[in-house]
């Protein structure tokens, strides 16, 4: 697709790695209550919460217990970059392990088994080996508010992350996104589209 491209694995954009990228999208999307939240939102209104860095918008997948594959329309400035997932997963202590060792294999092994991914724009696959598109992060902490996307009690809390990123370079045309990711199981499916408008 003519007109956008994606930033190499192991690269800085803006200054970040991929890895600390992952972290600044999760530090976003977990602050933002569930009745907000871009994830449950099947319209793209939300997409606009909480977003303020100058460089980078963030995009989001949709949760598998949402039955609804979302067909999102958001209105993005021209010349910032998109960072999203294509699956993902986060471990919190205490639920999912108590040292950090454990969150990470936790993460690791949900990861582990993902089998079909796709990337398309107006239509068409962009990258052929979305499997390297894989970043793990260090542990490290969010707080959680009220009402949270996890569920869980509101606070600080220790996580790991796993998953499949794509950070574009700057758009500067309108086009449709389309995602997808599952487990080999088949059991988790998670997909979602998007119409993506620019603005000077």
């Amino acid at each position: 697709f003519v007109g956008l491209k994606i930033f190499p694995l192991d690269s800085h954009p803006y200054g970040l790695s991929y890895q600390q990228w992952t972290i600044k999208w999760w530090s976003w999307i977990l602050q933002i209550p569930q009745e907000n939240s871009p994830a449950f939102d099947l319209t793209g209104r939300n997409a606009y919460i909480k977003q303020n860095n100058p460089y980078v918008f963030f995009l989001c997948q949709t949760f598998d217990r949402n039955n609804s594959a979302p067909n999102r329309i958001v209105s993005i400035k021209k010349g910032l970059s998109l960072f999203f997932p294509l699956i993902n997963w986060i471990s919190v202590s205490p639920e999912d392990g108590k040292t950090d060792a454990d969150l990470i294999l936790k993460a690791e092994a949900k990861m582990d088994t993902i089998g079909d991914m796709k990337l398309n724009i107006n239509g068409h696959p962009i990258c052929t080996n979305l499997e390297k598109y894989r970043f793990k992060s260090h542990p490290f902490h969010v707080n959680l508010p009220r009402n949270n996307i996890l569920e869980l009690d509101a606070g600080i809390k220790k996580v790991a992350s796993d998953g499949y990123w794509i950070l574009t370079e700057a758009i500067t045309v309108p086009f449709h996104l389309v995602t997808f990711g599952s487990c080999t199981s088949g059991l988790t499916k998670i997909g979602v589209r998007y119409e993506i408008n620019v603005i000077a």
